[in-house]
């Protein structure tokens, strides 16, 4: 990885620890070995610190919820989500809750412009808006892609880049437990859902469910190949891991093969091309 591919956006996730383990140990090593990327990060450090000194979470938050309820009167459903948001936003970032505080700050609520769900989270989630149809026939892992309008459903196949920030959402149908995980062109397996692997598997029933943050490709060859394996029962994430491990020795087959699963299991992926 160069230091020109990492921007502002994926250091300010290194210095918050939102990036995935493999991710984090890369740009720990470029840190040793670049002193102005050094210099970067504790500038980012000192600029956060900055704005939470000048704008501190505990004393605007209650203040811009004071605002929201002014401003929107909403269902007590939507009103209670927004205070939770914003605590644990505090606690897993605080200067991304800042700069969201500051936005409702100095521009107007608008309803038709966010999208409330029980699906908010304190972590850069890509929310896409409005309503698409989903298959709900047989489980479904969906893509978006961050962009400057709104989130982009991505078609399986597309072509992407180092990068990239992505959103995985799933939909489970009929299937109760479920996995999703990605193999690289390096051979490196990610885990997605759940989030560590003594974590239950368990899958919402929503018609879409979008994970509790987005993923940034990095500048792994080929492409990266995205997979949801479902079942009736509870599943073993250590050994689905494994024999993703497998698969993932043979580059060439990872692209195009599926996992090798014993047992009533479905799998369903989803191909980015690099």
């Amino acid at each position: 990885m160069k230091h020109k591919e990492m921007n502002a956006w994926t250091l300010e996730r290194y210095i918050l620890n939102e990036l995935p383990t493999h991710r984090m140990k890369e740009i720990n090593q470029q840190l040793n070995e670049n002193p102005g990327l050094r210099a970067e990060v504790e500038k980012l450090r000192n600029s956060n610190n900055d704005i939470l000194n000048q704008y501190p979470p505990d004393s605007i938050v209650p203040q811009i919820l004071s605002q929201y309820k002014i401003e929107k009167s909403r269902k007590d459903q939507v009103t209670r989500t927004w205070p939770v948001f914003f605590r644990r936003l505090m606690v897993a970032s605080p200067a991304f809750a800042v700069a969201l505080v500051l936005f409702f700050i100095f521009f107007p609520f608008q309803r038709d412009k966010a999208d409330l769900t029980k699906h908010i989270t304190p972590t850069d989630v890509v929310r896409p808006k409005g309503k698409q149809p989903i298959d709900m026939t047989k489980p479904n892992l969906i893509v978006y892609r961050k962009s400057d309008g709104e989130p982009e459903k991505l078609k399986n196949g597309v072509k992407a880049k180092a990068g990239d920030l992505l959103q995985i959402a799933y939909a489970a149908a009929k299937e109760k437990y479920g996995v999703i995980l990605s193999i690289d062109g390096n051979g490196i397996v990610t885990l997605h859902y759940p989030e560590k692997k003594d974590q239950s598997t368990v899958l919402k029933k929503e018609q879409k469910v979008l994970l509790g943050s987005s993923y940034e490709l990095d500048n792994a060859p080929e492409f990266e190949r995205f997979f949801f394996i479902t079942s009736m029962s509870e599943i073993n994430v250590a050994d689905v891991i494994q024999k993703a491990k497998r698969l993932a020795h043979n580059v060439k087959r990872a692209k195009t093969g599926d996992i090798e699963l014993v047992g009533p299991f479905k799998q369903t992926s989803f191909l980015i091309i690099k």
